[in-house]
Order: C-alpha cells, then sequence, then structure tokens
C-alpha cells in the first residue's frame, strides 16, 4: 500500500509539472500588451539592483557614450525629477529613437516643451504626458503599432507615451518637406498644417524655434 501511495504522489507531482510548464509555454505565446513594461521586465531580471540597465546598442544612434550624454542633458535641464528617472527616461527614448530613426535629442528636446518631462500633464484640449498626446491620436498609433490599446490611463506610462509619440513624431518627419514642418504638424496637426501650405500662408513657428534651441544645446553640449 506504501508503494501504491508513493506512486500515486509521484504521478500527480509529474501532472503539476506538467500542467505548470503547458500554463509557462501558453504565456510565452500570447500576445504582448502595450502596458507590459519593457523596463520593469528588465529590472527584474537584473534583481532589483535599483540601476538603470543601458540600451541595447543597435541602429544609427548606438553610442553608450551618446546614451548617457542624453541623460546627463536631460538633467542638466533642471525638470525636477531624479538623476535615476532621468536615465529611466533616456532609456525609453533612446529605444523608440533608434525604432524608429528618430534622433533620441530631438525627442528629448520634443518633451521638454511639450510637458517639462511631467508624465502626469494633461492640457486644455485633453493631450496627455510626456509627448502630450490627445487620445484619438493615441488610438490610431496603437493600430498602426498592431498593440492592443489600453486606454487613456495608459498615455501618463512614459514608456507607452514615448513609444507612441515618437512614431508619431516619426511619420511626420517622413511625410513633410522639412523638420519645422513636421514639429508644426506635432503642435498644431497635419491636418491644419497641410491646410495652410495649400493656402500659401506661413507656419506658425515659435514652437518648433523652442524645441531647435534646445535640440541645438544638447548637439553642442555633446562631448
Amino acid at each position: 500500500m506504501r508503494k501504491i501511495n508513493l506512486k500515486n504522489r509521484a504521478l500527480n507531482n509529474l501532472a503539476i509539472a506538467v500542467g505548470f510548464f503547458l500554463i509557462v509555454a501558453a504565456a510565452g505565446h500570447a500576445p504582448l500588451r502595450l502596458s507590459t513594461s519593457i523596463y520593469q521586465a528588465e529590472k527584474c531580471a537584473a534583481g532589483n539592483s535599483g540601476a538603470v540597465p543601458p540600451p541595447p546598442l543597435r541602429g544609427k544612434y548606438c553610442s553608450l557614450a551618446d546614451f548617457h550624454q542624453l541623460a546627463d542633458n536631460i538633467r542638466a535641464l533642471r525638470c525636477g525629477i531624479s538623476s535615476q528617472r532621468a536615465t529611466e527616461l533616456a532609456k525609453y527614448i533612446w529605444l523608440a529613437g533608434t525604432r524608429f530613426n528618430c534622433d533620441p535629442k530631438l525627442i528629448a528636446a520634443l518633451i521638454q516643451v511639450e510637458s517639462s518631462f511631467f508624465s502626469r500633464a494633461r492640457s486644455q484640449k485633453g493631450a496627455i504626458g510626456l509627448m502630450q498626446l490627445r487620445p484619438f491620436v493615441a488610438r490610431e498609433l496603437a493600430s498602426r503599432l498592431k498593440t492592443v490599446w489600453g486606454g487613456v490611463q495608459s498615455l501618463h506610462n512614459p514608456e507607452i507615451n514615448i513609444l507612441m509619440g515618437t512614431c508619431y513624431l516619426a511619420t511626420l518627419i517622413r511625410d513633410f518637406p522639412d523638420l519645422s514642418t513636421a514639429l508644426a504638424a506635432y503642435n498644431c496637426g497635419p491636418s491644419y498644417v497641410r491646410r495652410r501650405l495649400r493656402r500659401g500662408q506661413r507656419l506658425p513657428t515659435r514652437y518648433s524655434v523652442k524645441i531647435m534651441t534646445i535640440y541645438q544645446s544638447f548637439t553642442t553640449n555633446q562631448s
């Protein structure tokens, strides 16, 4: 009887192990939601040391020295965030810039003008987060990126906001003839800019000048 019980217990343990393996395997093939934080996963993998791991180095902007310079530039803006937070945001900016072939320094300059790196920022027109995205634009971007739209609240997530905002900025840079026009479209909307261009009207430049001033300071300060 004892041998039979031991055998049954062994079979039960084997069944539990196989079931657990199947659950893990299924989860591994499940579609990723946009709200899942890459940074948090890497932080857990690093043993919750609190240190922000450097981004993978690939693509056009792939110098580790330049990444640290970007973090230093964000700190130099004195926007009220900690040194660790500046490094964390620099990583999100770096990864998004690499993915969409957009200069991380330009992204950081735009964020400074849009929200001063305050992730809970919200404009009177309903634009949300670091890169001040309006929900209807973000919903379209989620569809373009083939990710699950997590709703308005997800735009307060820095990683998601920077990913979507950079995708939008890169699209405008591709669609318009020069950077100043693309930045005007980011601020005023592409339909407004196209309408003014068709009518031969001048575009507002104050917004783009602000961003380019910060961008040029980042480039000048780069060692």
